[in-house]
């Protein structure tokens, strides 16, 4: 019995993360098929209506980075609770939002919990396979997932909105990120931390603001001028 338990733990794990990735690749379309619906009963208008992905998407590209080095140095699997506890939250927040605003703040803390869970996806994939085989595995459902996610959050979108509400295509996020939270902290475990290095970070901010502060206070010449002579030589 133990056996079979050692022997499905990895792919739970695999499984686990995996649909991990599909809610968060799902999400930055899931809500296009809702907009119409979104922008007749909260009132936006349509310049307003088009923050409700771009909000999204601006948190998430921005902090992308941020978070991939976050999970570097505290852990990948607690950055990954972290970032999915944050995409939840903000997917509840989102759900039953009554205003314009709350339902764009809820947009930006979707993308930056997803900027923060979604670099450490990769790393908890390539980190538990315990050989080769299984890391090439991993990673072909891993570019899988990714390229029908999208694919999936349209169809997704589109039912929820018919059949129950525009806020179910952000609530359905609600039981999956719960179960994916419950599961993760007792399948896989912490990875290597790897101690922050400010020191050349800093140095290189550093002197980059030098650089622009010595443009700044540097006159600006032209190029040198040149006296020519057209008179005929005598």
């Amino acid at each position: 019995m133990s056996s079979n338990c050692a022997r499905l733990r990895p792919a739970l794990a695999l499984a686990t993360i995996l649909t991990a990735q599909l809610m968060l690749t799902m999400d930055f379309l899931i809500v296009l098929v809702a907009l119409p619906k979104i922008q007749t009963e909260l009132g936006f208008t349509p310049a307003g209506l088009s923050w409700v992905p771009n909000a999204f998407a601006l948190a998430f590209g921005g902090l992308l980075l941020l978070g991939g080095r976050l999970g570097d140095i505290y852990g990948q699997v607690k950055a990954f609770k972290i970032g999915i506890a944050v995409f939840v939250a903000a997917s509840l927040l989102g759900g039953i939002a009554g205003t314009l605003f709350l339902l764009i703040l809820a947009r930006v803390l979707q993308g930056a919990g997803a900027a923060l869970a979604g670099p450490s996806v990769l790393a908890l994939i390539t980190t538990m396979a315990r050989d080769e085989a299984e890391r090439t595995r991993g990673l072909s459902l891993f570019i899988s997932i990714s390229s029908v996610g999208a694919s999936i959050g349209l169809i997704l979108g589109g039912a929820l909105t018919d059949l129950l509400s525009w806020r179910w295509s952000l609530l359905i996020n609600v039981p999956i990120g719960a179960v994916v939270l419950v599961l993760i902290g007792r399948l896989v475990q912490e990875t290597d931390r790897k101690p922050a290095r400010l020191g050349r970070s800093a140095q290189a901010l550093r002197l980059h603001r030098q650089i622009r502060s010595s443009r700044r206070q540097m006159p600006v010449r032209g190029p040198p001028q040149t006296r020519c002579d057209l008179r005929r030589p005598t």
